[in-house]
Parts: structure tokens; sequence; C-alpha cells
């Protein structure tokens, strides 16, 4: 006997997860104890259910702006504001 459509589709949806474009994805496994070390690239990737847990990770370019205010020698107020972009590295 074939398995109704809704059970195949609730199996294929539990044992797939997507990865994002700008993403990448680790799994956590509960029985080899933690997260495993492949890191996963964009596309459609299979998991164990109820064992393995995607945690997907933006990778790209974050700014971040941090404001200052200082004085100078004759009194004069100063504003400041760095502009740093960082992603993490991947590996």
């Amino acid at each position: 006997p074939t398995p109704p459509p809704a059970i195949i589709g609730i199996a294929s949806n539990t044992c797939l997860y997507n990865v994002d474009a700008g993403h990448r994805g680790i799994l956590f496994d509960q029985l080899r104890g933690g997260i495993l070390p492949e890191v996963k690239q964009e596309g459609t990737h299979p998991l164990i259910p109820f064992v393995q847990r995607p945690i997907i990770i933006s990778v790209r370019s974050t700014p971040r702006e941090i404001p200052s205010q200082t004085g100078t020698k004759d009194l004069q107020t100063v504003n400041i504001k760095l502009r740093v972009l960082w992603r993490p590295k991947e590996e």
C-alpha cells in the first residue's frame, strides 16, 4: 500500500531543512554529543528528526557604529563615530 501524500509531506518536512543565501548551517546532534564539525552551505540538507537540530547563522557583513564624544585642547567638543564591518569566519 502506498502511504497518503500527507504522510509523505510531513516526513519530508521534518527530514529536510534549508540554508538560505548569505547563511551557513551547522547541526546539533544529541546522540553524538554536540555540534557536528561540518558547515553546511546554501541549499537543502537532510537531518534526523528529533535527534538533530539545524542552527542557521548569517555570514553577511554587518555594520556596527560606535559613537564617542571627546574634547580637544582648546575645550571644543568633538563627536566621532567609528563604523566597523564584521562577519563571522567560515570554517
